[in-house]
């Protein structure tokens, strides 16, 4: 699935994401310019409902401004015990024509959503 195409979102009705993320760099400017990017850390536990099934995931991991981060699935429940993969996190903001556009500025404060796109293994 693309989930970057707004009409396979209903393919997810239900499903949800639950999380936090903590700055533990600050983001440091000097006349307009980014002297350093602004980090820190996610967790988030992402509940999955594809239509006849729901199961669990966690992720975790460091995050920057304008480019996100890749968070680690470190479990899961149901039908993803035993997965491991990542979580590539990014910053969007949503268009006016329902698409995605990247955000490029401070992770933390700028963005209006944040866009996942999982790469996993779950054994059999």
């Amino acid at each position: 699935r693309d989930l970057r195409d707004p009409n396979s979102l209903d393919e997810l009705m239900g499903s949800r994401c639950n999380g936090i993320c903590t700055r533990t760099q600050p983001r440091l400017e000097s006349g307009g310019s980014v002297l350093q990017r602004g980090g820190g850390h996610c967790s988030f536990t992402y509940t999955i409902h594809d239509g006849t099934s729901t199961f669990t995931l966690e992720a975790s991991g460091t995050v920057f401004d304008s480019v996100g981060g890749t968070l680690a699935i470190t479990g899961g429940t149901n039908d993803a015990i035993g997965a491991f993969g990542q979580v590539e996190l990014s910053p969007v903001n949503l268009n006016s024509d329902g698409s995605f556009e990247p955000e490029d500025g401070d992770f933390f404060l700028d963005p209006l959503f944040y866009f996942a796109e999982f790469s996993m293994f779950v054994p059999c």
